[in-house]
């Protein structure tokens, strides 16, 4: 029981990290952090799918883990909410939401960020962290167009929304950005040395629980539970040949982040918080026309989009190599790598 709690707690502060970036990022109407616990554990069952993804495919590469990025896209909105399904059976919404669960939460602010910082690179971690403030603060700003503010939706749950000041803002942004920081630092106190036994009978209950939640809105979108297995069975076909290819001297992604991560290493991600600060009290400053916050707002949604679609496509062609050399995310100071291990995926 002491390690199914501890693999649990893993789970969860994985959770916490991801939120940061799949809520905390894309909008501000719950500002306080204490919901963020409460998101979190929504979100645990979409970070246990994607770390049961990880190790049931051994995952190893850069590659190895684009390809699990879609699942939790697709439990975060397929299974937790039924927005995958609001556009039909289309690529459109499992696109956009890979791009945004999957690639900037799970990929960029929880393995990118923990795998340089266990390897020490302390500039790369702070290039990634200006990069993602200049965006978060580039993307809130769309928070002050009339249909945000005026959304029936967000009306009802948050009651009358009126569009954060500069200052309240630069608070908002260090706080979350501490979150996301002090979660890192906590991955290596319950980092898991292998799941138990318990825990991973609990992952099958969790699959079953996934599909049963995927199946209930089929109440008002009767391709609902289909489409969720027909983009899961991808995901797994194309993770499958992936794992065929896997060097057998080569650890697989969970192995090679085990850490541990310094302060030191961590601490660019602060980074985050002045960067986003100051990109929206610019933005606020010289108060941009509905048309170019139209702008922003779709045009970070198209290019997010193309984005994932591109890398998906890249990636499931990857799979076909043997051996996969899709980008080794392994660095030689982690305490499971092999001596040899030294390809880094940043290069």
């Amino acid at each position: 029981m002491r390690g199914f709690a501890r693999h649990a707690l893993f789970v969860f502060t994985v959770a916490v990290i991801i939120v940061v970036g799949s809520e905390r990022m894309f909008w501000y109407w719950s500002a306080s952090p204490l919901v963020h616990p409460e998101a979190a554990l929504f979100y645990s069952a979409s970070a246990a799918a994607f770390l049961a993804v990880l190790r049931r495919f051994e995952v190893h590469s850069l590659t190895g883990v684009v390809l699990a990025t879609p699942i939790v896209a697709y439990v975060t909105e397929g299974v937790i909410t039924p927005v995958l399904y609001s556009g039909g059976p289309t690529p459109f919404f499992p696109l956009w939401f890979t791009a945004w669960h999957g690639l900037l939460s799970a990929l960029v602010l929880f393995v990118l960020i923990r795998r340089w910082a266990i390897a020490g690179r302390t500039r790369a971690v702070a290039g990634l962290s200006l990069g993602l403030g200049a965006f978060w603060g580039t993307w809130l700003i769309t928070s002050l167009l009339p249909d945000q503010l005026e959304d029936p939706e967000l009306v009802t749950e948050h009651g009358e929304l009126v569009a954060m000041a500069p200052t309240e803002f630069a608070v908002y942004a260090t706080t979350f950005t501490a979150i996301a920081l002090v979660a890192h630092l906590v991955l290596d106190r319950v980092w898991p040395i292998e799941p138990t036994t318990l825990f991973a009978r609990t992952e099958k209950v969790l699959g079953a629980v996934l599909l049963v939640g995927a199946a209930a809105w089929t109440v008002a979108a009767p391709w609902a539970l289909p489409m969720f297995v027909g983009l899961c069975w991808v995901q797994f076909r194309v993770l499958r040949r992936h794992r065929d290819h896997r060097p057998v001297d080569r650890p697989t992604v969970l192995e090679s982040m085990r850490g541990p991560a310094s302060w030191r290493s961590l601490t660019p991600v602060v980074l985050m918080a002045p960067v986003a600060a100051l990109t929206y009290w610019a933005w606020w400053s010289i108060e941009p026309s509905e048309a170019v916050l139209n702008g922003i707002y779709f045009g970070v949604i198209a290019v997010q989009t193309l984005i994932a679609g591109a890398v998906l496509v890249v990636s499931w062609r990857r799979t076909r190599r043997a051996p996969d050399d899709g980008g080794a995310i392994v660095e030689s100071s982690g305490p499971s790598a092999p001596a040899d291990a030294t390809v880094d995926v940043a290069r």
